[in-house]
């Protein structure tokens, strides 16, 4: 129910910053300020439900076994993973990329599908390496670069319909959220590393301990 309200007030907010009217946009900034620990919380339970068979497993108190925890990593990047290519339509919005170079001090220009080299890295980072432990490494694994360095496709077309592709839609809109909410780069770094900070420690932990088991 609470998570429920979350969503409600995460779309408010996001229109409110999306408006072209500064009272609206100032309204949205002065409602996620307020309610800022709420909607973090809210984040870390439902990143908590997408990886609760991964996270118990890192805690000695679980008494699992080892090739347990390598079985269930598995599992969840199975789910993650599509048995072939979408061919669904453009996953990130224009505004997504408008924001990266707003945050940047970049020019943008509309319509533009050529991006510099950072945004690729940019998305590598903040919208990627926060998915479950391994599911970037297999999508880079069934998308491997060719001999200039380049993909075939996009990572994310190697997700799942029901699993990945929700997950990976949410994270979007979270970093979308962010940057809207930031004056710039260094604000915008203060968020994420607010929001998905320990996440991402926990999630390399567990990867290197998944490395160690599969060696």
């Amino acid at each position: 129910m609470v998570c429920q309200v979350y969503q409600k007030l995460h779309a408010w907010i996001t229109g409110k910053l999306a408006s072209n009217n500064a009272a609206e946009v100032s309204q949205g900034k002065g409602a996620y300020a307020r309610y800022k620990h709420i909607i973090a919380a809210c984040n870390e339970l439902e990143s908590g439900f997408a990886n609760r068979g991964i996270i118990a497993l890192v805690d000695d108190a679980t008494g699992y076994r080892a090739d347990k925890t390598k079985e269930d990593i598995l599992r969840v990047i199975a789910a993650y993973m599509s048995p072939n290519l979408l061919t669904l339509t453009k996953r990130f919005p224009p505004e997504f990329f408008e924001e990266i170079y707003r945050i940047h001090g970049w020019e943008y220009r509309p319509g533009s599908v050529k991006h510099p080299q950072y945004v690729g890295h940019f998305i590598l980072k903040h919208i990627y390496e926060p998915l479950p432990p391994g599911v970037l490494e297999e999508m880079k694994n069934r998308l491997p670069k060719n001999e200039h360095g380049n993909r075939k496709s996009q990572l994310w077309r190697t997700l799942s319909i029901d699993t990945g592709i929700p997950h990976l839609d949410r994270q979007i809109g979270d970093v979308l959220l962010m940057m809207r909410l930031s004056a710039d780069k260094k604000e915008f770094a203060v968020y994420f590393e607010r929001m998905f900070g320990k996440q991402l420690q926990l999630r390399l932990q567990i990867l290197n301990d998944f490395k160690e088991l599969t060696a």
